[in-house]
Order: C-alpha cells, then structure tokens, then sequence
C-alpha cells in the first residue's frame, strides 16, 4: 500500500507545475489585449496625432507605400488607424535573377495624414 503516497506525491509536483505554466502563459496572454497601446507606449515614432488634420484616403497611402518599397517587395495588407497605418509586405522576385529579394521588414507604417514613412519593422506579436 506504499504505491498511493507516490502518485499523491506526483500529482500535486505535477499540478503546481502546470500552474505555474498556466499562470504565465495568462498573464502574459491578457497583454495582448492591450498590444496597440503597449506598441504605442514602445514606439511611439511609429504613431502620429491628428492635430486637426484630415486622412487620407486609402488610394493614395497604398500609392505610397508601393513607391516606398519598389521594386523589392509588394503591400499584401493593411490595417488602418488615425495614429498610423500598417502595410503588410512580401517580397517580390527579382527580374533579372529570378530569385526572391530578401527583406529585413514585413511591416511598413505610414503616416495617415502626410502619406510619409514612420518606419518598418519585422514581425508582430498579435501574428504569435
């Protein structure tokens, strides 16, 4: 009868570890939630104020953003703000060697209001 103290023993080591991994993974799964302000707090050169100002319509930031970033790569998508927009990117293939260029970005962030580039970057937490 010495074989149930060990398995009571491996159950509780077994269930405080895995809360202690669920408590982590909570705590640091509700910041996404907040991921635009938290972004925002970080980097605040890649969030602009309106002032007044007005938006510019979508035709025109993509127009941007496609002459900012040819012939290297194209805008997939974008998700929009009044503090920015952020345009998705993917590489193109060169011409001239048929291969693909290679990129140190996949995000490209425009100002909304002036079409001018706040900065790129490489991946998001909100994608995992």
């Amino acid at each position: 009868m010495k074989i149930r103290p060990f398995w009571v023993f491996v159950r509780r080591y077994t269930v405080l570890g895995m809360t202690v991994f669920l408590v982590v993974v909570g705590l640091t799964g509700s910041l996404l939630a907040f991921y635009k302000e938290l972004d925002g707090v970080i980097n605040p050169h890649l969030y602009v104020e309106a002032h007044g100002r007005t938006l510019l319509n979508f035709d025109a930031l993509i127009k941007n953003a496609d002459d900012l970033i040819a012939p290297q790569a194209s805008v997939q998508s974008l998700w929009a703000s009044s503090a920015a927009v952020h345009f998705s990117v993917s590489p193109r293939q060169n011409e001239q060697t048929s291969q693909t260029f290679e990129l140190n970005y996949d995000q490209l962030i425009l100002d909304p209001y002036t079409g001018g580039e706040l900065g790129r970057r490489w991946g998001a937490i909100s994608e995992g």
